[in-house]
């Protein structure tokens, strides 16, 4: 029901191809999440329309991700975001699935709040395997243990900015699985706006402002681990968690 509303929205938006988004890639940026229940995406879509383009790859413009992130028997990248630690790290391999290429992912949040991402793609006929020279030059720490700890999927629309070095991902439908259990959360859309620097024009921030949605952090890695796990430590997460019910509570399928 949903995603036919959030498709009819997108006939509004004239398409950006792959090659013309990947010249305005931000690797060194600053984010701003925004969660909130995916009933209002369409209205969000709706009131933007005319500031941004949107990524359209083979006809589609909802793509599927996949996602599988990496952390130590101990679980340190949790733990690090957790606590609150700065200079902290996610390290992941990414897929797109509607053309099949996967990447090696590492994402820094420095303490400055700007994320930096490093990758390298994962050639078609090689298995996905961790690769350590491009890992340890990235990440100060012990790696050599790190092993799957949580895999996602969700549904993406990309919007790209007709006038600043601005993008906009519209991530729904996000599924979570690790060895203990899974869980869907159908009800759930993640905004995330990624720009060189931060700056209070963002059209897409307006909109969200006009709507009463308001930043707020959102990792999907702890997320999931959190929700799948109650008996992790996630003081720090509890806010979200809470914010999660109320929006489930909120949504109307």
């Amino acid at each position: 029901m949903w995603e036919k509303k959030i498709n009819s929205e997108l006939q509004a938006f004239k398409t950006i191809n792959l090659d013309e988004l990947n010249e305005l890639r931000l690797m060194n940026r600053v984010d701003r999440k925004f969660v909130f229940p995916l009933n209002k995406l369409p209205e969000l879509l709706g009131r933007v329309s005319t500031n941004y383009q949107v990524l359209e790859i083979k006809g589609e413009r909802c793509l599927l991700y996949q996602t599988e992130y990496l952390d130590s028997p101990e679980l340190d990248f949790y733990h690090n975001h957790q606590n609150q630690r700065l200079n902290r790290f996610k390290v992941r391999f990414r897929t797109y699935t509607i053309s099949n290429n996967t990447f090696f992912e590492i994402k820094r949040k420095t303490n400055k709040g700007k994320t930096i991402k490093k990758r390298i793609e994962i050639l078609e006929e090689e298995k996905p395997e961790i690769d350590y020279s491009f890992l340890n030059s990235v990440v100060p720490l012990d790696n050599q243990y790190l092993r799957p700890s949580l895999s996602n999927r969700f549904k993406r629309i990309t919007l790209a900015s007709f006038k600043s070095n601005e993008r906009i991902t519209l991530d729904f439908d996000l599924e979570i699985k690790d060895q203990n259990a899974q869980k869907a959360l159908p009800f759930l859309a993640i905004a995330e706006l990624k720009r060189e620097k931060a700056a209070n024009n963002s059209p897409c921030a307006l909109a969200l402002k006009a709507m009463n949605i308001y930043p707020r952090g959102f990792s999907k890695y702890c997320m999931g681990k959190a929700l799948l796990n109650p008996c992790l430590k996630q003081n720090a997460f509890k806010p979200n968690l809470l914010y999660l019910k109320k929006i489930k509570n909120e949504f109307t399928d």
